[in-house]
């Protein structure tokens, strides 16, 4: 497998190579049908924000995190009137609705013209949208550098090649997270994720700590 040939360089968007189910017929297995998606992304958390957005302006970390705050609940408040909230340089933000139905075997069902959802019971909150503001998405588009981080997905890990790593891996290491495993195979953010899953499903690791904090450690007598 490849390994990562370019570490997260700044102003710069580094991507994968990812396998896509072809419609055309013109695939084969020896030349799959291709897409490319962003990879090694990092979540860019509130107290991040703030503290740069700070450093930036006159405002304290105290005042941008108000601010934030009550933007939160404004906007939450103008979609609960099923309004739209456009905000200069960033986007507009608004809802969408269904009425589609589920049955007991939870399969989903649209209405015709001919039922009655007159009910308001019978009409939900599909999802909240966002457009971005098109001189925002526009200066993304024209100003993004992309470069390949060496990737490719369909050359995937031997059962062997994980064994092998993963023993080698916690050796001088008590756990494993799932950022650290992306490194150690080369692979994206959802190839690990899925492999530790199938892993902890298996009985071979554990998963400890909350959501966001997440670590994996070995079930003896598994990778020693």
């Amino acid at each position: 497998m490849r390994k990562l040939e370019n570490s997260k360089e700044e102003g710069k968007i580094s991507y994968q190579i990812v396998v896509k189910n072809d419609l055309s017929g013109q695939a084969s297995p020896s030349n799959p049908v291709i897409r490319v998606a962003p990879v090694g992304q990092e979540t860019v958390d509130t107290s991040q924000m703030v503290k740069e957005i700070s450093a930036n302006c006159t405002l304290t970390p105290a005042d941008v995190t108000g601010v934030l705050a009550a933007l939160g609940d404004y906007l939450k408040k103008t979609l609960l009137n099923g309004n739209r909230l456009q905000i200069d340089n960033i986007g507009t933000f608004s809802i969408s609705l269904a009425c589609s139905w589920k049955d007991r075997n939870g399969q989903r069902h649209e209405h015709t013209l001919d039922d009655n959802i007159t009910s308001g019971d019978k009409v939900r909150v599909n999802n909240i949208v966002f457009t971005p503001d098109p001189e925002l998405k526009k200066d993304v588009v024209s100003k993004a550098v992309c470069i390949s981080s060496g990737l490719y997905p369909y050359q995937q890990p031997t059962e062997q090649d994980v064994e092998i790593k993963l023993t080698e891996w916690f050796g001088p290491h008590f756990s494993i997270t799932r950022k650290q495993a992306e490194g150690l195979f080369g692979c994206s953010k959802r190839y690990a994720q899925n492999l530790l899953a199938r892993l902890v499903r298996q009985g071979r690791l554990s998963a400890e700590g909350i959501r966001n904090m997440r670590y994996y450690k070995p079930v003896p007598p598994n990778f020693q």
